[in-house]
């Protein structure tokens, strides 16, 4: 990477450490999202994750990022909540439910109502539906989580599923499916 050519609205991180995840190997460039680092230019300490799923990870010395990477959370975004009748992922709907959080959530047929009670404004029913597909139709998410695993939605993690290139794809599981 030429450190001296910066869009006026980029940063160049200094990497310190990185995660790999179960997501990486199935990525054909550079892998590695999660990441810690230093911005090379001014010092300060910076933590992240490089969501450019289909270009180049952080497993690198140096990545090049939108300086306009914060933690402002709008009221608008949209969250997809894959496996949502777990520990887990009841909790996080209602934590989005308090942040105003447009709630799309994947389940069975039985837990339907108890989904929709912990406040998704959508419920998608695995057992009836194509899951990509059904959820696409609510989409581009700013967050995904995935509650359940497996490789489904890793190709779909383009501008038709995620919002921004600051949109968030999270699994607790890898990529086996529980």
């Amino acid at each position: 990477m030429n450190k001296t050519q910066l869009e006026p609205n980029e940063v160049i991180v200094e990497i310190k450490g990185i995660g790999l995840n179960p997501v990486d190997i199935q990525l054909a460039k550079i892998p590695g999202a999660d990441f810690s680092g230093r911005i090379y230019k001014i010092g300060d300490e910076v933590f992240g994750l490089n969501l450019s799923i289909a270009g180049n990870g952080c497993l690198s010395q140096y990545i090049k990022l939108s300086e306009n990477m914060s933690n402002d959370h709008t009221n608008n975004q949209k969250i997809l909540i894959i496996g949502a009748s777990g520990g887990v992922s009841h909790i996080a709907c209602q934590i989005a439910r308090v942040m105003n959080k447009y709630i799309v959530e994947i389940c069975s047929s039985q837990n339907i109502e108890f989904v929709k009670e912990m406040g998704a404004n959508e419920v998608i029913d695995y057992t009836k539906n194509d899951i990509v597909m059904a959820s696409k139709q609510y989409g581009p998410y700013d967050i995904i989580l995935d509650c359940v695993g497996g490789i489904e939605f890793i190709p779909c993690l383009n501008s038709d599923f995620l919002q921004s290139n600051q949109s968030i794809y999270l699994t607790i599981v890898g990529d086996k499916t529980s």
